[in-house]
């Protein structure tokens, strides 16, 4: 609950901070154009300049501010076991079992096929039909850290998946199983 809360004040307090120090620079950008420039030609010359060294003074605390989010996330991750209910990229998933990091994200839960389509919906890439044997591995107890948590191969035979691969590794894959109408997903940024 701690963590739950945790990110939920941060979710809340970052975008704050963010647009007050957005808002504070151009501010701050605005009257010293204008305590410095006569007329308007100058004014316009000196604004980008002076909202670029204003920005640096504003935007620096978010380093650091980043990176402990960061390791916040790696060391204190979102999880659950055999959850009732939870939002799946804004799409409500039943029975839900997931660790949640900056480094990886992965769910299983249950859902219908309609419900599946839905849900993907909200992902770039189109469902394709599995044809041959699918394998994932999916997390069955979470624990602190995703090395430390008991997972499970699973090997889909009917289903539909949908899978988006960069080239450093990362992207997300999001598979159904029709024979248990259970769901797979999985997320990595690299």
């Amino acid at each position: 609950m701690l963590i739950l809360l945790a990110s939920w004040k941060f979710r809340l307090i970052f975008p704050a901070y963010l647009l007050t120090c957005l808002g504070g620079t151009i501010w701050a950008t605005c009257w010293t154009v204008r305590k410095i420039a006569l007329s308007n030609r100058i004014r316009l010359l000196l604004a980008l300049p002076i909202f670029l060294c204003w920005s640096w003074m504003g935007f620096v605390p978010l380093l650091p501010v980043g990176l402990f989010s960061i390791w916040y996330s790696e060391t204190y991750p979102e999880q659950g076991l055999k959850v009732p209910v939870y939002e799946l990229r804004g799409y409500p998933v039943r029975n839900v079992t997931f660790h949640r990091s900056y480094s990886l994200e992965s769910f299983n839960f249950d859902i219908t096929e309609q419900e599946f389509r839905e849900l993907s919906k909200h992902f770039s890439q189109p469902l394709r039909e599995i044809t041959t044997l699918f394998h994932i591995r999916v997390l069955k107890v979470p624990a602190k850290t995703w090395a430390e948590a008991v997972t499970e191969d699973i090997f889909v035979e009917h289903g539909l998946y949908s899978e988006y691969r960069q080239s450093n590794g990362g992207g997300y894959l999001l598979v159904f199983d029709r024979n248990h109408d259970r769901g797979y997903y999985r997320c990595s940024p690299r």
